[in-house]
């Protein structure tokens, strides 16, 4: 039996346990709406709607569990695949997973979804509007990506702000190899401040054919809120990356007054290989929020060694 069958032995345990008394609430509804215009080096100006979500978020909870469920479609176009016919726009089901949760024994994630990586790490530091890690944005130099499928994670009560979690995620059903990346993180959360430390492995069998090494991406970052002034620092380390080993560091830090945001951010990515060319970008942004629900933009993406087209976008964004 693999190890992921195990897994989902205990997950239909605990779920089979009968429980006193549960309580059903109903699940809420929600969405996002970003539309642009876009002005990028040497291309025309762009008026899109860059992405929209609608998802359903909601629990169900009984005396020995909670039931956290999760499921969201997303029209967009893919700027990270690979083939510029994977980059139309289209829908897909970007989150359809279960979270079981128990005070004292801790929590179980099955499904496909944004990883835990990014919740727990990069979200720290993605914070722009367009320019982001998103799929339909594609425009950072970090090389963690934001979305799973298969995921399987488990995390540990918080003792004392600090919770151990760990994944796996097996993309590739027919590589002949049940585990294709897996991770380990140790978060520390205190009143205002975050420290997260994580190691990811993947299977030189997920990587190009070429590979024969595991890449293996270390990433650590730190983050600290004091009343409306934020920051956040990132250092990811790449060994045996098949796009070639690299150390990228990213800083990001946002200013709230009012009903005005002002964001900025810096990233810088450092090749071992001398014959690969570093690369540093600078992101700036200014949001009004005229409630809670709509907010507008501008945002800059500067490329300082031309690594990528520098670009302007102002946007709208709405949520509910």
């Amino acid at each position: 039996m693999d190890v992921k069958t195990k897994v989902l032995y205990c997950a239909m345990a605990v779920l089979s346990t009968p429980a006193l008394a549960s309580e059903f609430v109903p699940p809420s509804v929600y969405g996002n709406v970003l539309g642009q215009i876009k002005w990028e080096d040497n291309k025309d100006y762009q008026s899109e709607i860059q992405s929209v979500q609608l998802g359903l978020l909601g629990h169900h909870r009984t005396d020995l569990v909670r039931i956290r469920y999760n499921i969201e479609a997303e029209y967009g176009r893919d700027l990270t695949a690979k083939t510029e016919q994977d980059r139309d726009f289209d829908i897909r089901l970007s989150e359809a997973n279960l979270i079981l949760l128990n005070h004292s024994l801790g929590s179980l994630y099955f499904g496909n979804g944004t990883v835990g990586t990014y919740k727990d790490l990069y979200s720290k530091v993605d914070i722009f509007d367009s320019n982001n890690m998103k799929r339909w944005s594609g425009s950072t130099l970090y090389r963690q990506g934001v979305y799973g499928t298969n995921q399987i994670a488990y995390g540990t009560p918080i003792w004392n702000g600090l919770q151990f979690k760990g994944a796996i995620i097996s993309p590739n059903d027919s590589n002949g190899n049940n585990v294709d990346v897996y991770g380990l993180r140790l978060i520390y959360n205190k009143g205002n401040f975050n420290a997260t430390l994580n190691r990811a492995s993947t299977h030189h069998k997920q990587l190009p054919a070429n590979a024969t090494e595991d890449y293996v991406r270390y990433a650590f970052v730190s983050s600290y809120q004091l009343k409306d002034f934020y920051l956040a620092g990132l250092v990811e380390l790449n060994q045996d990356d098949p796009a070639g080993d690299s150390n990228v560091y990213g800083l990001s830090t946002k200013y709230q007054l009012n009903n005005v945001t002002f964001k900025l951010g810096a990233q810088f990515k450092d090749y071992d290989d001398a014959s690969q060319n570093n690369e540093t970008l600078y992101l700036a942004n200014a949001s009004y929020a005229f409630d809670k629900h709509f907010t507008t933009f501008v945002e800059l993406a500067e490329y300082a060694e031309d690594s990528k087209n520098d670009r302007i976008n102002i946007g709208l964004n709405f949520h509910f």
